[in-house]
């Protein structure tokens, strides 16, 4: 049973262990190859002594070897490399799986470094507004009245602003803000924003408790059918949009929020994040 510790295991001397022993029976291999060479030339360099005793020829392959010192070495020889082909074998495994655990080990720790940095990242969210009544569409650069509107939505119905709160720990830097709307029983898969809004350097969501509000000033536009297709409930009023900012690290976000307008039994109208919209309406980037 191991008692070490994950450290302990996974350390460079621990990794580096089995090599160590298959490096030392290298060597005992290399020095056994050398003494059975010697003993070869020895037998090859013996000089004939008295007269010679005549003998049979060897035949076979195993008689050959065992009489020729020269085949003696080679057979020798052979089993030397075998034996360290093995021994490779099983060193370039050892290898492998060192290479496999310091790529987990890697892997684990940025893993971990990316989890600590996640936790600091800002977490912005869009808070759930209403429309105002507009008698006539806004001009840009004019002032305009508005009335809370809590009917179903008329000709023209004015966004004066959206507002957004970071829940996370750390600034984000806001960039521009893309707002679309929509009269329809579903939306489509892809949200096709109306309307970019960019927003001035500097622009700097803090964290808790801060609103940060973009100004809009957008003026929703319905036709006849449009606004008899929400009055009856064939059709919803949706408004959709996307905040873009950047993190501490300089990555981009976006905060995207979809709002359905609503009917409330009292025959009031309000917008509400509900009517299951695709995905990519409501998906935290």
């Amino acid at each position: 049973m191991d008692c070490r510790g994950p450290e302990e295991r996974n350390s460079p001397d621990a990794l580096n262990a089995p090599l160590h022993r298959f490096r030392l029976i290298k060597a005992w291999l290399g020095a056994f190859a050398a003494t059975c060479l010697e003993v070869s030339v020895s037998m090859a360099q013996q000089p004939t002594q008295g007269t010679e005793v005549p003998r049979n020829k060897p035949t076979t392959i195993w008689e050959r070897t065992w009489d020729d010192p020269v085949a003696f070495y080679t057979f020798v020889l052979g089993i030397f490399t075998a034996l360290l082909a093995v021994v490779s074998a099983i060193q370039i495994g050892f290898l492998i799986e060192a290479n496999k655990t310091a790529r987990r080990a890697a892997e684990a720790a940025d893993l971990s470094a990316r989890a600590a940095i996640g936790i600091e990242l800002p977490i912005v969210r869009a808070l759930i507004q209403d429309i105002e009544h507009l008698d006539e569409p806004i001009v840009e650069g004019k002032g305009y009245a508005t009335a809370l509107s809590h009917g179903a939505p008329q000709q023209y119905s004015a966004v004066s602003d959206i507002h957004f709160m970071n829940y996370g720990r750390s600034l984000g830097f806001a960039t521009h803000l893309e707002l679309g709307w929509r009269v329809a029983r579903t939306l489509p898969e892809v949200p096709k924003y109306n309307k970019t809004i960019i927003l001035p350097h500097g622009s700097i969501i803090r964290p808790q408790e801060h609103l940060f509000i973009v100004e809009v000033h957008t003026t929703l536009e319905l036709t006849k059918r449009e606004q008899q297709k929400s009055q009856t409930g064939e059709s919803a009023l949706w408004l959709f949009g996307s905040l873009h900012y950047r993190d501490f690290l300089d990555r981009k976000h976006e905060a995207r929020f979809c709002w359905r307008r609503c009917r409330r039994e009292d025959d009031t109208h309000y917008f509400d994040s509900d009517g299951d919209p695709p995905t990519e309406y409501t998906r935290q980037i």
